[in-house]
């Protein structure tokens, strides 16, 4: 039977609240909302 190792960043973490979640995933939301706004524009 083989064994399933699970790695760090297989494991989800949760976002942090507020301005540290904002500096942790605030270049990517972003990018996100910018290519929203573009497939929206027409």
């Amino acid at each position: 039977m083989a064994t399933v190792s699970k790695s760090p960043a297989s494991v989800p973490t949760i976002p942090a609240d507020g301005l540290a979640g904002l500096k942790q995933h605030g270049l990517t939301d972003a990018i996100s909302g910018f290519l929203v706004f573009l497939l929206a524009l027409p």
